[in-house]
């Protein structure tokens, strides 16, 4: 028993003596967010752009069917009439550039679900639903690099058109309470947004649409790991099955012990990556309780990937 107390001893003292200098990488993971996002605060001026299958008719994008204007099926027929044949990145650029803006965000994605790109987490894109059939994320990306201006991806959280989203329009609903379902969008949100962080690694994301799911049941804020950077997917449940009392611990998920595993080798993209990712992710969950757990049941899975976004 004694020597079960003096190694408890030892063990600890070992760790205070670290701390120092973990608070130290701490501090150096917040100076080098600062110094990422100096571009942001003297930029000023972008320019935001709207663009998707919603230009075939002129009717206003999503909105359109969700607010019953038009039905759903005549607004989604536009897919078959969006050929982008007049698409032109680089004259974009080219206005863009001469009005002085310093980056650009676009529409990779809104709330009806279309991607822009050639997405493999799910059918819906301009690749494989309309008569383009090709990336037009790809193309605008290279002129932006081109033109020396900084990269933003706006990103729809919500989708009115995946299966596996509560929410079509503001009539008509999928279902109110299934968990698996909910998972399964969270994982198909954050495949996507892997996909983009891989392909093209933007210098900053504009979130939207969080009004009918809170951002704790996005898990929006998991997005990023607000100490170590890197991408940390989190499972969670609809707000319907999950106790509510657990959404007052959101903010403190990352404790100290957390904070200071995170801080330890921040922007490395190696082997490890992977293992403190998963780590972060735990630390969200389980100190604070933050696992989403309904009424009855175990607790949902954690899925952490490795990939580093940039923190806004």
């Amino acid at each position: 028993m004694r020597t079960h107390l003096m190694s408890l001893g030892i063990a600890f003292l070992a760790m205070s003596m670290q701390l120092p200098a973990q608070e130290v990488s701490r501090a150096q993971v917040d100076e080098q967010k600062e110094k990422r996002m100096e571009w942001f605060e003297e930029a000023k001026l972008g320019i935001f752009i709207h663009w998707g299958i919603y230009a075939v008719n002129g009717v206003s994008e999503s909105w359109s069917f969700y607010n019953n204007y038009l039905p759903y099926e005549e607004y989604m027929n536009q897919t078959k009439g969006f050929t982008a044949s007049k698409y032109n990145p680089k004259e974009w650029l080219d206005l863009i550039q001469e009005s002085g803006a310093r980056y650009t965000v676009l529409t990779t994605k809104h709330h009806d679900g279309v991607a822009l790109w050639d997405t493999k987490a799910g059918d819906l894109s301009v690749v494989k639903s309309t008569p383009a059939g090709k990336d037009l994320v790809a193309p605008f990306v290279e002129e932006v690099r081109k033109h020396g201006l900084k990269l933003g991806f706006y990103y729809s959280l919500l989708d009115w058109s995946h299966p596996d989203y509560p929410n079509k329009t503001k009539t008509e609903t999928r279902y109110k309470d299934d968990p698996a379902r909910w998972n399964k969008f969270v994982q198909f949100n954050f495949a996507q947004l892997a996909e983009l962080n891989k392909t093209w690694k933007p210098d900053l994301y504009w979130f939207d649409g969080d009004w009918e799911q809170s951002a704790f049941f996005f898990s929006s804020s998991s997005v990023i790991c607000p100490i170590c950077g890197f991408f940390v997917a989190l499972a969670i449940l609809p707000q319907s099955s999950l106790s509510f009392k657990r959404r007052s611990s959101r903010r403190s998920a990352h404790s100290a012990a957390a904070r200071r595993t995170c801080a330890r080798s921040p922007g490395k993209t190696h082997l490890s990556t992977t293992a403190r990712s998963r780590n972060c992710a735990a630390m969200y969950t389980r100190p604070t309780g933050l696992s989403a757990v309904p009424p009855s049941g175990p607790a949902m899975p954690v899925t952490a990937m490795p990939q580093s976004l940039p923190v806004v």
